[in-house]
């Protein structure tokens, strides 16, 4: 999916000016973008595929989730590294912005800020929160408490709007961070009490096709857009629009679900499986090798 979004973006837009690389882009942009090194670089972390930012983030992640796995074992070991990701955040992003400044022009210096906001660093603490919430799941896992989880459901909320137009000082709790502690939150609630109106057929089969619909909704608004230029404006349009987005979107993600994401979990699985029966294959003949030399 991401690959075709690559492809699709380029033919769409091709490699003019835009609002993420306001001088167009480089042959080397889509390149770096297809190799996940977008995230390093403040005029092509997103100018090849609207929201690719999240996805390089996510790869990166995915390359120290081994050592995080080793390094982390429980509640008290992941508060800290949320508290460590935190400073890392501050530090890392002054550093960033104060190295990057001086290559662009004061009119382009948002991609410098966006980046700060986008990039790997300022994201880690939210994974960390996630591994938080994943080991409250492994330590309360034979616990039951309907009424907790419904307390849990009703505070995420009510964090989720309040958290909306809240800041911090110096901004030390970024507003994503926020965010995703009172997320974090909703889904520990959903863990101890899975209500009908949250955890259904409907929300489970939408979160199948999440990773489609991520990248489908954008080609999706475009086209919104350009049938109806203008037109959805007030709060009553904006939720019509909503809805027709939403709608076309589950559609289109169903197809490029079984059409091309199945199919490329399906190669990926196949690939790992080679991998794994070679590597096996390799350590017996190791094996065998050092039984024939004893």
């Amino acid at each position: 999916m991401y690959y075709l979004a690559i492809i699709l973006y380029l033919i769409l837009d091709g490699l003019g000016p835009r609002h993420w690389a306001p001088n167009g882009l480089l042959w080397w942009h889509p390149v770096l973008t297809a190799l996940f090194l977008n995230g390093w670089f403040p005029d092509i972390i997103n100018s090849v595929v609207s929201g690719g930012w999240s996805i390089v983030v996510e790869m990166t992640f995915y390359l120290i989730v081994p050592l995080l796995f080793k390094k982390i074992k429980g509640i008290k070991s992941a508060v800290l590294f949320i508290i460590f990701s935190l400073v890392l955040r501050y530090i890392l992003e002054q550093a960033l912005v104060k190295y990057y400044a001086p290559f662009y022009p004061l009119s382009q210096e948002y991609m410098v800020q966006n980046m700060a906001y986008m990039w790997f660093f300022s994201q880690l603490p939210v994974f960390g929160i996630g591994i938080l919430v994943y080991h409250f799941f492994e330590k309360y896992k034979h616990v039951q408490d309907r009424r907790l989880g419904y307390v849990l459901i009703i505070t995420a909320f009510f964090l989720i709007f309040t958290f909306l137009e809240t800041s911090t000082y110096h901004d030390l709790l970024t507003h994503h961070v926020l965010l995703s502690i009172a997320f974090g939150m909703l889904a520990l609630g959903l863990y101890f009490s899975q209500t009908k109106v949250l955890v259904n057929f409907v929300t489970k089969w939408i979160g199948k096709l999440s990773y489609s619909m991520y990248f489908v909704h954008f080609f999706v608004i475009r086209f919104i857009e350009y049938l109806f230029p203008n037109q959805f404006r007030g709060t009553g349009y904006l939720i019509l629009a909503y809805i027709v987005v939403v709608a076309i979107t589950i559609l289109v993600s169903l197809v490029t679900y079984h059409i091309i994401e199945k199919r490329g979990i399906m190669l990926g699985k196949y690939i790992i499986e080679s991998l794994e029966k070679r590597s096996m294959s390799n350590n017996s003949t190791k094996q065998n090798l050092l039984t024939n030399n004893e």
